[in-house]
């Protein structure tokens, strides 16, 4: 049987007919609808349905003359407006901390809001309810909704929306008004504050409390001041009356301050407010306003006074205008803070995965970008990896609880873990630069007996730029993250740097520069450095031994490596050892290298013939017989017996099992290394070496125990100071001849072809991480006089290798005194005399000659002097030359001229 449906829509109060449908016919027992065939706009409504039988066969149409019961519904075709956000936790654009509470509000006239959806995600980003929501008040990962209160209590509504553990940094809530039809507000709004990070202390003091909060006012105003109820109230009554809020700063740092004034039908201050913090003015308070932000001021740990005055300019008619309702104090550390560990202090989301998003205002650069934790892994970087470089320990960071990695420096003052509280002579940090070059400054130590140190930071290349200046690269990665995509033009640089430490004491903790807020959302202030790691340069190693550096051939340039890329090969390396001691380790360097070495095996022997030596040692690294070093690292071994007997060279055997296609190296200086297929490290015949090398790869030091008086004599050069077809140099001449008159090891750095860009700054932190240093010969200029440079830059280059923010006489020897600089001029380089280049050196030698000490060194030596013909100063003596060559009495010259100033005393080791 068919029926027919009519369906009636009046309005809510069932006083007016809107509509009446068309019969619908429907079969007994089914269901049937109808869509309404005029607008309702937005309203309150109800509709009845009336039942007539056809009869069967469609005539005969019987009524009951009843109606369904009322179904009442609401329609929404307008969305709610746009709406509006407050805060006191969290006032816009500036700082709160802790859990926080937002106001929700829209128009008072605006009745069709049921809620309010927000999200910290980014525009566009809400959740809309759906048609089983019933539920307003609900919380999701990064946004939630809140339900709007009935009308008669208010046009909006308080709802706790950041948790107290939310993160550190600028944020931005977007939110937009809901109806119960689920139609979102067209406008959305975007509400920016700042989330401080926690250090501990509390930041919101009750003014209602004494013990927090204690209040004065002038001598002989006497107006009544209550504080109970959790407020502070001044019954004001006249303009330019005051009274004073004392409060205690937990800890020195930059703090945000705020007032929280009293709200309500009655506002908290009824007058413009005159501020100030310790008598220093701040922003006036407006009339009305429920906040009162006061900006960022430094405060020391102790109390300090916020000074309220009221003013003439008021509102609120004869509502005693001049009374004011304070109901707390925010004071908010920022920076400068102490912190508990470095873990602790990492403020910084500057890792991310490939493919995966960092919010840009916790990014490495403030906007989106990052250092990918694909190619940290890659270079042997792993969060929890060691990396030594330049003798300091560095761990990777492992992400804090709240995700972040690194420690952008603002004034941080941090603890060193317990087994980094040793004697050192330098702190080191591993660091990156963004938002530009973060400009020289200084770092604070604090020592365990209570004193400090300011000591001098040198300036750090910007990530994604060329490196340059004193400090280190460790590692430019292949490519940076920004956003989910790769960025392989701009490719991230990873640095070390050091300060200088007094190996004297023991330092207690760090405190690192103060380069602006963390907290930013677009590289619009100064540039930031990020620290990743940081650790000491310990004056005893963690072996416990006394190391003198016997010799050395740190890595001045990489290059791709010969035959095959040493896969499965073993180096056989000549060295020289300038002094001997009863126990000898080797350093190795995978400086400049992008990716990981693995050394499989090490060996250690006395050289005999070719390459020939007597039964080898094997070498461990930390009890190990292998040893992986990443880019940039370096590996010293442990100590073992130092070989005797033979040549009085050592050879130590690296055998490389796989394949690699960049390797560090020292070119020109002397020595010779022999190649084999296989891990030939135990073969003392030389069967298995049958090519050999010019240059030194990846063995950059040999070390022998010696006295706790000794130290290591670094010679610095840009010719050549061994004779061909030697090992021997002249500084291992000197050594000999010397004998017990040196105080340690003498070891030589030479490069003799055009150096590389950031060589002497190389060769500066490679001098400076030399066990014990205590003095260094610096005889360079010549290579910069051939290459064209002028004395005035050379003079500039010698003085920031000694003098300069990382120079030499910045740090100190274990025993505390400086280190010391021995300056030479630069011998003969049989140029024309009328030359532009010769008349540079004669230029350049007058100007050491005369004011070496202006250039930061202790003594000088005048090779040039030494060296040149009487009767032709441009050229060397004749004596001294075979086949234009420098021979061995060239050198012998060098030596004897060395040894006459320390016996007649105007040269000290």
């Amino acid at each position: 049987m068919n029926i027919l449906l009519y369906f009636e829509v009046w309005t809510a109060d069932e006083t007016t007919h809107i509509t009446t449908s068309p019969p619908i016919q429907v079969a007994s027992g089914t269901t049937g609808q109808w869509q309404v065939n005029v607008n309702l706009g937005n309203g309150d409504y109800g509709y009845r349905v009336a039942v007539k039988n056809t009869g069967g066969d469609g005539t005969g149409e019987i009524w009951n003359g009843t109606f369904s019961p009322w179904t009442k519904f609401q329609t929404r075709a307008t969305p709610p407006a746009k709406p509006t956000l407050d805060s006191r936790d969290y006032p816009p654009n500036y700082w709160g901390h802790g859990a926080g509470t937002f106001y929700f509000k829209t128009n008072p006239n605006d009745y069709t809001t049921a809620g309010w959806a927000y999200s910290f995600t980014g525009p566009g980003t809400v959740k809309v309810p759906n048609t089983n929501d019933c539920n307003y008040n609900q919380t999701f990962p990064n946004g939630g909704w809140v339900a709007r209160k009935p009308i008669t209590t208010g046009a909006g509504t308080n709802a706790q929306v950041i948790p107290a553990n939310f993160p550190p940094g600028y944020h931005t809530v977007h939110v937009r008004a809901f109806d119960r039809a689920h139609n979102l507000s067209a406008e959305e709004t975007a509400y920016v504050f700042y989330v401080a990070p926690s250090y501990g202390v509390t930041t919101r003091l009750n003014t209602g409390d004494p013990t927090q909060v204690a209040v004065t006012q002038p001598a002989g105003q006497n107006i009544p001041i209550t504080q109970e109820d959790g407020r502070l109230h001044f019954d004001g009554t006249a303009a330019g009356q005051s009274f004073s809020m004392a409060f205690t700063a937990p800890l020195e740092a930059d703090y945000a301050l705020g007032v929280r004034i009293a709200s309500g039908l009655v506002p908290g201050n009824r007058n413009n407010v005159t501020v100030t913090v310790d008598d220093v003015p701040k922003p006036l308070i407006p009339a009305g306003q429920i906040y009162g932000a006061l900006g960022g001021v430094h405060l020391t740990k102790g109390q300090h006074v916020i000074t309220l005055s009221t003013t003439g300019s008021h509102t609120g008619g004869g509502l005693d205008p001049f009374d004011v309702t304070i109901t707390g104090i925010d004071a908010i550390p920022l920076n400068n803070v102490t912190t508990n560990s470095f873990t602790e202090a990492m403020d910084n989301d500057g890792i991310s995965n490939d493919g995966t998003t960092v919010s840009a205002d916790k990014s490495l650069d403030f906007d989106g970008g990052a250092l990918s934790a694909q190619t940290l892994a890659a270079a042997g970087l792993a969060p929890g990896a060691s990396l030594t470089v330049q003798g300091s320990t560095f761990t990777l960071p492992t992400p804090n609880s709240a995700g972040f990695d690194n420690v952008v420096a603002i004034g941080q003052t941090i603890p060193l873990p317990a087994a980094h509280q040793v004697p050192s002579t330098a702190i080191g940090f591993l660091v990156a630069s963004t938002c530009g070059e973060t400009p020289a400054t200084t770092v604070g130590i604090t020592y365990t007996d209570g004193t400090t140190e300011q000591p001098a930071l040198a300036s750090i290349t910007d990530w994604a730029k060329p490196s340059q200046g004193v400090a280190t690269p460790v590692a430019t990665l292949p490519y940076r993250n920004v956003g989910a995509t790769k960025d392989t033009v701009n490719k991230p640089t990873v640095y070390t740097v050091f300060i200088p430490a007094n190996p004297l004491k023991t330092p207690q903790k760090i405190t690192l520069p103060n380069l602006g807020t963390a907290f930013r959302r677009t590289c619009v202030d100064s540039a930031a450095l990020h620290v990743l790691a940081m650790a000491p340069r310990p004056v005893t190693p963690p072996d416990g031994k006394t190391w003198a550096g016997a010799w050395t051939a740190p890595a001045d340039t990489t290059t791709p490596p010969p035959t095959g890329g040493f896969a499965n090969k073993t180096l056989r390396i000549i060295a020289h050892p300038s002094i001997t001691g009863s126990e000898a380790r080797i350093r190795l360097s995978n400086t400049g290298s992008p990716t990981p070495v693995t050394i499989a095996a090490a060996t250690i022997a006395a050289h005999t013939t070719g390459a020939a030596t007597t039964t080898p040692t094997t070498l461990k690294f930390n009890g190990n017989t292998t040893v992986t070093i990443p880019a940039g690292g370096d590996a010293y071994s442990d100590p073992v017996a130092l070989p005797t007997g033979g040549s009085g060279n050592l050879a130590i055997s690296l055998h490389i099992p796989n394949t690699v296609t960049t390797t560090p190296v020292h070119t020109a200086n002397g020595t010779t290394t022999y190649l084999a297929s296989g891990n030939a490290t135990t073969n003392p015949d030389a069967a298995a070496y049958t090519t050999t090398l010019p240059s030194t790869y990846y063995l950059t030091g040999l070390d022998v125990t010696t006295t706790a008086s000794n130290g290591t004599i670094a010679i610095l050069a840009d010719q050549n100071t061994r004779a061909p077809d030697t090992h021997t140099s002249w500084g291992d001449t000197l050594a000999t001849q010397l004998g017990n008159q040196l105080p340690g090891g003498l070891v030589t750095t030479t490069h003799t072809t055009p150096p590389p860009p950031g060589w002497w700054t190389a060769l500066n932190q490679t001098t400076l991480a030399g066990p014990r240093l205590r003095t260094v010969i610096v005889t360079l200029g010549a290579q910069d006089i051939l290459n064209g440079d002028t004395p005035q830059n050379t003079t500039s280059k010698l003085t920031q290798l000694i003098d300069d923010i990382n120079g030499y006489n910045r740090y100190k020897r274990p025993d505390g005194t400086r280190i010391r600089v021995i300056l030479s001029t630069i011998a003969p380089l049989g140029l024309d005399p009328n030359s532009t280049q010769e008349k540079n050196r004669q230029q350049l030698n007058a100007d050491i000659i005369r004011r070496y000490g202006q250039y930061g060194a202790n003594e000088l030596i005048n090779l040039d002097q030494a060296l040149r013909d009487s009767a032709n100063p441009a050229n060397i003596n004749p004596t001294y030359l075979t086949n234009d060559v420098p021979n061995d009495t060239y050198y012998q010259r060098i030596t004897q001229t060395f040894h006459t100033g320390i016996t007649n005393g105007t040269i000290t080791f």
